[in-house]
């Protein structure tokens, strides 16, 4: 640990884990969070020494119903923390649930949610945040073989060393 970070008192970060879970018709299933504006993907954050694979799995039953494990991680993003809507910096992890009937899902954490809906990639940008969108969409890439896992921030590919170029 570098000698400006206590290593007794880290700095608090969050982990979330959340899941593209998709229909025979190629639609991505999304939440709708009572707390934020914009539809979300389903999952949320890992408790204290959770395995962010473990926690996207819980938050999905917990959430839409559904007993599905990932299959495999499509990107990392990177939220910096923001003041305007008070959330902590942090990392999501963002995997690939699978594909399921569209008629499977279910709103069980209704607390938290007020909706589930599947949304096609045309409608998420009237549907999704910005930043949400981004990472939906390089996620998908991953999925259909038209991308490599990314690390992203706020949903953006990040580039090193000045380059033009996304890491990859």
């Amino acid at each position: 640990m570098h000698k400006d970070v206590d290593p007794s008192a880290p700095p608090p970060r969050r982990i979330d884990a959340v899941g593209i879970i998709r229909d025979y018709d190629g639609r991505v299933l999304l939440v709708d969070p009572a707390h934020k504006d914009g539809w979300i993907l389903p999952g949320g954050g890992a408790h204290a020494n959770e395995f962010p694979h473990v926690a996207v799995t819980r938050e999905v039953q917990e959430e839409v119903g559904l007993e599905l494990y990932p299959a495999r991680l499509l990107v990392v993003d990177y939220v910096p923390e923001s003041e305007t809507d008070d959330v902590r910096e942090g990392l999501t992890f963002v995997f690939d649930m699978g594909t399921v009937g569209a008629d499977t899902p279910k709103l069980i954490n209704s607390h938290e949610l007020t909706g589930v809906q599947w949304v096609t990639r045309d409608d998420l940008p009237e549907v999704t945040v910005p930043a949400q969108e981004r990472r939906i969409r390089e996620a998908l890439r991953v999925i259909e073989g038209t991308g490599t896992v990314h690390y992203l921030v706020h949903g953006e590919r990040v580039c090193v060393n000045g380059s033009r170029r996304p890491i990859t």
